[in-house]
């Protein structure tokens, strides 16, 4: 079998510097590099948090092909992260040095041989010292890039937070300048709809103890004022609380550029330039030791630059150590200015919900400025269409008169011919010709019938005509009493006859009010007419709706006739169904007396017997189908545990239980024990368009998996099981579906 290819990942370790080379396939995932990451630098895969150099997170569920995974990556211990004091170094990591004593010269000259001995082993442990401040120099710049590669991550946080923060506060300064708006012409829409009188037909039995109601004291009005202060108070705290929000965020971003300066911690920057000098100064004397150590006389000096070499290292070691505890507080620094992040950003989505639930309140009180109109509108509009309904019922009155009326006249016409000559012709001669044409009653739809009255304005409008007919009265007597006094004025000449010709102006001009107010007297008379019209449209509206009545009567027991039929039927095929499980052993025992008897079975129940044939051929249908589930279902493991070849049923989730699941599609094992089994891949939809409900099947492949560590907290997991459990994802042969 062709060995898969696989590619080198560089891993470095922000607490030690180490690093690490894994080998894995192209076609890798992070779970598998998590696992190995695991067992090589003994972080577990909950606590680890992996970063690369560019700053982006490199999050499970993902493959490793991914643009974002590039190598190197930097491997953070969140449990040391959230320790309130760093770690102590182990042993192994702080290399021993031996204290050296210089001999004295008498000794170095007895034995020149001991003294080359010595001057290899100084010149070697120059070199080895070399390279141990090399390692930890290489290992700080790691710790350091690492150090780096968090701050960026933060930095694109901070920035795409920003962005979303910026988007939201201008989203929500025109929320906040809108409802403004509403609720300035709420109020104005209120004080307008305390002008407004409410007939007595909508107000109830509030008119007759109160008189006359005005708009603004209606419930549906109050309900609204309610509204508007409920609002009003909501966005008075929303405000405070988005304030409040906004200075959090300023604070965070000062905060952030403070703490995140690391110039120090830079290739260039004075961490390192010192460690670069150290390491300067420590390769001028290896090169001395190496020059030195030609020459046993040259001992003394020798041990003079090994303690020097020996400071030197002591004090890249303790940069080292200083470097651990400034990244620790560094990292802590940065996890709590991530969480704030977060934090800030769960409080904006709590914002979006409370706009929403605001808007639908104030997307009602849009409509306060626009009632009053709206509501003189609306009478108006009851009046025409009451208007129109009986003028509708007055024109279905006419047509059915006519039409009756043109109905009798033919039934006249068709009896003088019966008479004359339909006597004589036979029935079947002519089909049809005795046939009268059958009388009409048009009924009038139901419509605007629930539409009030408001009977009280028009008893209002009469009560101003009357009004106005007295006034014209007590105009015609004024006139009259004008036209005496201008009689007896008429001998005082041209001006008295110029008064006489006023009055009588006058007098044409109040006549003319009075027949325009007689006119609206007969109007108002022809309305109170058709309303009685209407209510005798009424009467016979009652009497049709029992009519009706007496025909559903009729119809209920029917159907209960016919239920009563469809059970006895149904009973009739359950006997042949239990006929036809004798039906074998009739034909076994009896074969012989069928034979002699066929042409009287024929004869007698043909039907009978092809009703009871085909009863049989279903009955042995559903058998067979009962048989191959009973089969399948007998076969079924419970678990706790499958193996290949086991036969499993899977139910399907509903959709209450895949909260905090990566899937929308759920098939888990039904087991016995605390395992986790589940289908994978999910079976297609089945007849109908329908997910199946239940799922049964062989098992052919089994892969135990290990839930990882959400991205951030509150995140989904795979199939919402907590983070380290153990589950099963399992593929399916003979798979048998129920919907």
């Amino acid at each position: 079998m062709e060995e898969q290819p696989k590619r080198v990942w560089t891993i470095h370790s922000a607490d030690t510097g180490k690093s690490f080379e894994i080998h894995l396939e192209n076609e890798g995932t992070v779970e598998q590099l998590q696992t190995v990451l695991a067992e090589v630098c003994g972080v577990s895969v909950a606590s680890q948090v992996l970063i690369n150099e560019s700053g982006i997170n490199v999050r499970s569920g993902m493959r490793l092909t991914s643009p974002r995974h590039e190598s190197p990556i930097f491997v953070f211990n969140l449990q040391t992260i959230t320790a309130s004091e760093p770690p102590r170094r182990r042993s192994m990591d702080m290399p021993v040095l031996t204290e050296t004593k210089i001999p004295d010269a008498a000794s170095q000259l007895d034995d020149s041989d001991k003294g080359a001995q010595l001057a290899k082993m100084l010149q070697a442990r120059a070199d080895e010292m070399c390279d141990t401040t090399k390692q930890n120099i290489a290992e700080q710049a790691i710790m350091a890039r690492a150090l780096m590669s968090a701050r960026s991550n933060l930095v694109g946080h901070a920035a795409h937070f920003c962005k979303k923060f910026t988007a939201f506060n201008e989203e929500l300064g025109n929320c906040f300048n809108k409802y403004d708006q509403i609720l300035a012409s709420c109020d104005t829409g209120f004080e307008a709809l305390e002008k407004v009188t409410l007939p007595l037909e909508l107000v109830g039995g509030e008119g007759s103890q109160m008189g006359t109601v005005s708009m603004s004291e209606s419930t549906v009005v109050q309900n609204m004022q309610s509204i508007r202060s409920y609002v009003a108070g909501a966005l008075q705290q929303l405000k405070g609380r988005f304030t409040e929000l906004s200075v959090m965020n300023m604070e965070t971003s000062a905060r952030l550029e403070v703490d995140m300066d690391m110039s120090e911690l830079e290739p260039k920057g004075s961490h390192f330039v010192k460690l670069e000098e150290q390491v300067g100064e420590m390769q001028q004397l290896q090169a001395s030791q190496h020059s030195l150590a030609e020459n046993v006389q040259n001992l003394p000096t020798m041990y003079s630059n090994d303690a020097k070499l020996g400071k030197t290292l002591r004090l890249v070691l303790l940069s080292q150590e200083a470097l651990h505890h400034e990244a620790h507080t560094r990292m802590r620094c940065i996890s709590g200015h991530q969480s704030q992040i977060q934090k800030m950003a769960k409080s904006i989505s709590g914002y979006k919900d409370s706009l929403r639930s605001l808007d639908r309140y104030f997307g009602e009180l849009e409509h306060v400025p626009h009632m009053s109109i709206a509501f003189q509108a609306g009478v108006t509009e009851v009046h025409r269409r009451v208007q129109f309904r009986e003028a509708y019922s007055s024109q279905v009155a006419q047509c059915t008169v006519k039409i009756n009326d043109l109905v009798e006249r033919e039934v006249k016409v068709r009896k003088a011919f019966s008479n004359t000559h339909g006597k004589h012709l036979p029935p079947m001669l002519i089909p049809g010709l005795n046939e009268m044409p059958p009388a009409i009653d048009i009924e009038v739809p139901w419509f605007d019938c629930d539409l009030p009255r408001l009977e009280s304005l028009s008893a209002r409008g009469e009560g101003e005509a009357a009004r106005g007919e007295g006034e014209a009265a007590r105009g015609e007597g004024e006139a009259a009493r004008g036209e005496g006094e201008a009689a007896r004025g008429e001998g005082d000449g041209e001006q008295g006859l110029d008064q006489v010709s006023d009055l009588k102006q006058a007098l044409e001009t109040i006549r003319q009010e009075r027949d325009a107010i007689q006119q609206s007297t007969l109007e108002l008379h022809w309305k109170v007419s058709t309303q009685e019209a209407a209510m005798k449209s009424m009467d016979d509206l009652k009497l049709n709706n029992t009519s009706l009545e007496l025909q559903l009567n009729d119809t209920k027991s029917n159907l209960a006739r016919a239920m009563a039929a469809l059970e006895a039927r149904t009973a009739t095929l359950n006997e042949i169904r239990q006929l036809v499980g004798m039906s074998v052993s009739a034909h076994s025992v009896g074969a012989s007396d069928c034979s002699s008897g066929t042409s009287y079975s024929e004869s007698q129940h043909d039907s009978g017997l092809l009703d009871l044939l085909r009863a049989q051929k279903a009955v042995a249908a559903e058998v067979l189908q009962a048989r191959e589930t009973t089969g399948l279902a007998s076969a079924v493991r419970m678990g706790p545990e499958f193996n290949v070849g086991d036969v499993a049923m899977f139910l399907r989730r509903r959709s209450s239980q895949l909260v905090g699941c990566t899937e929308t599609e759920v098939y888990q094992a039904v087991t016995q024990g605390d395992t986790h089994w589940f289908l994978h891949p999910v079976p297609s939809v089945g007849m109908g368009g329908e997910k199946p409900r239940l799922v049964i099947g062989e098992l052919v492949e089994v892969h135990q998996m290990e839930a990882g560590a959400p991205p951030e907290q509150g995140d989904p997991t795979p199939f919402g099981l907590r983070e380290g459990e153990e589950y099963h994802c399992v593929k399916l042969a003979n798979v048998k579906t129920f919907t």
